[in-house]
């Protein structure tokens, strides 16, 4: 389990990317596809 704080922040992240997340998702699970690894390195 997250703390709190980690918390917060994941739900930032999943929040900003949510349709990239769920096009991902499509993509490996319905198209069989593998995605591509993205880095984020910019601050939220």
């Amino acid at each position: 389990m997250l703390s709190q704080k980690d918390q917060k922040e994941a739900m930032k992240v999943v929040e900003l990317y949510a349709d990239e997340i769920a096009q991902k998702w499509l993509d490996f699970f319905v198209l069989k596809k593998k995605p591509k690894i993205r880095k984020i390195t910019k601050r939220l």
